[in-house]
């Protein structure tokens, strides 16, 4: 099992059913008898959805191999107006704005909702968005500048993007036991408020129509011999998937944030991230990038805490409103110190955007002193909590929002053990 594109500990100490000849980053190595087939699925029920009809759910195939890594949706997006003339109706940048969040359950079991899907999306593209991204990806994805957005909001689109479920992306899923005993999987979409996800002028109503909605996935085509091991594996003792979870807090303040980050169910935590944004804004459809857009408050200083410990040896501060130390811990979040900085492409939020439109506190808790306690225990991590305290030099002018996502990393035990999760 790989996590992130690599072995995580946590996992090296479960079993897993599939042979790391068949793990989705080694499968392009394997005999060619193991063939590739691309296959579509469409939504159950209902073919047409709009900030009224907001749920898109697949059935998800229960007999074979399957590898979701390279899948994508597609869909024809149309937009439409109420109200005054519009000077522009466009998607807020990123296709993924209309979806607010994805779930993925085992008959009546979830194994993975992730709300606030579309900021999580939106966030994680711009922390990795390189000088091609928006090139390569722009007409795919919904990415583009304001104006180009202009114009693809005056005729009815296709789009595609990720199905953004690492329960289902991580690894291949092998879902032979299915056969068995009849159990299913479902992926539901559920679809963003059109006040939150389109950009518009004052006095006009947007809405959105989708259609033609497919999951584009690969079957996989396995040699009898392993077909069967896999089965007798899958049945007798399961499949543990190692991927990750994210929840989000929304906590109003102004001059002063405590915010305790509490961690009950035994999920094991990676990183957090903090960010502001002003009150009501997110449902304005005046306001535009609206998921893009993280507001420097003018902090003072800021300070994490792991059940009452300090994690920083001092608070990180900000003198004559000088945000470098700050920017290094979130280089460091991202990964571009490694290296003695020496990187291809620099990250996609260079230092002037983070002070002015990019502003993310940032913990990564692989750096985090006496952490054993939050990373990689499965059983014990029942009543520690995190706390983040921010201090603003003065009170700002607009009602804050401080917005904080909490990382984890989760266990699915699929195939004998259907359904259970463990909050890994």
């Amino acid at each position: 099992m790989t996590h992130n594109g690599e072995v995580s500990e946590l996992a090296k100490t479960f079993p897993t059913a599939i042979p790391p000849e068949l793990s989705r980053h080694n499968i392009h190595h394997v005999s060619p008898r193991i063939r590739r087939a691309t296959r579509d699925i469409s939504p159950t029920g209902i073919q047409v959805y709009n900030s009224r009809s907001k749920e898109i759910e697949f059935k998800l195939p229960n007999n074979g191999a399957f590898d979701y890594g390279r899948a994508y949706l597609s869909f024809d997006v149309t937009l439409s107006s109420t109200g005054a003339a519009p000077t522009h109706l466009r998607v807020a940048n990123g296709i993924w704005s209309l979806f607010r969040a994805v779930e993925l359950r085992e008959d009546d079991k979830v194994v993975s909702r992730q709300d606030y899907v579309n900021q999580l999306m939106s966030l994680m593209y711009r922390l990795g968005k390189t000088a091609h991204n928006d090139v390569n990806t722009a007409r795919l994805w919904g990415i583009g500048t304001q104006a180009v957005r202009n114009a693809n909001g005056t005729t009815t689109r296709t789009y595609h993007m990720p199905l953004m479920c690492p329960a289902l992306t991580n690894e291949i899923i092998h879902a032979h036991s299915n056969i068995h005993h009849g159990h299913a999987l479902r992926l539901k979409y559920t679809l963003e408020d059109n006040l939150a996800c389109l950009e518009t002028s004052a006095g006009t109503t947007p809405d959105f129509e989708i259609r033609n909605v497919l999951l584009s996935y690969e079957s996989l085509d396995l040699p009898d011999i392993v077909k069967s091991g896999v089965i007798d594996h899958h049945n007798s003792r399961g499949v543990k998937t190692v991927f990750d979870d994210y929840s989000f807090s929304f906590l109003p303040f102004e001059t002063q944030l405590v915010n305790h980050v509490f961690n009950p169910n035994k999920k094991s935590v990676k990183n957090l991230l903090t960010w502001f944004l002003t009150d009501g804004e997110r449902t304005d459809p005046t306001v535009n990038d609206k998921f893009e857009i993280f507001i420097n408050p003018d902090p003072r200083e800021y300070q994490h805490e792991i059940n009452e410990r300090k994690v920083q040896e001092r608070a990180v501060t900000f003198p004559g409103s000088d945000a470098s130390e700050a920017y290094a811990e979130f280089l460091r979040y991202v990964g571009f110190l490694e290296g003695a900085g020496n990187f291809r492409d620099g990250p996609g939020i260079d230092y002037d955007a983070y002070i002015t439109n990019g502003f993310i506190i940032a913990l990564d808790l692989n750096t985090a002193r006496d952490n054993s306690t939050l990373l990689n225990n499965v059983n014990a991590n029942t009543e520690n909590d995190i706390q983040i305290r921010v201090d603003l030099n003065a009170a700002p002018a607009d009602r804050l929002v401080a917005v904080t996502l909490t990382h984890y990393m989760r266990i699915w035990n699929h195939g004998a053990g259907l359904g259970r999760i463990t909050q890994a």
